[in-house]
Parts: C-alpha cells; structure tokens; sequence
C-alpha cells in the first residue's frame, strides 16, 4: 500500500483503450484529478482495466 495519483494512472488507461473506444465510436473522456489515494497500484491498475476492458467488450457500437 501506498498513495498513488489517478489522473497518470486514468491517463494510461485512457491511451491503452482510447483507440479500441474509438473504432466502436465511442468516446472514453479523460476528466483532470489531482486525487491521491493509498491502494496497491499493481492492483487498483488490474481492476481498472478489466472494468474498461468488460465494458468495452459488452458495450455496442454507436
């Protein structure tokens, strides 16, 4: 455990599934935070991504 900030964190997430988004047109906004929090990084990184990769996965293409 140890504090991390979001926003370079949302910003990988947002470059790795940005360009999948885009070729469903949909859009993956990037909204600046300047929050910390104490979490395991591996792990809260880990969550994340499958939470954007299943919801781009069972999202339809607009």
């Amino acid at each position: 455990m140890r504090p991390v900030a979001i926003a370079p964190l949302m910003q990988r997430l947002v470059d790795e599934f940005g360009p999948q988004c885009s070729l469903k047109r949909l859009k993956l906004p990037l909204v600046p935070c300047k929050t910390w929090v104490k979490t395991d990084p591996q792990r809260l990184e880990q969550i994340l991504r499958n939470l954007l990769s299943n919801a781009l996965k069972y999202t339809p293409e607009r």
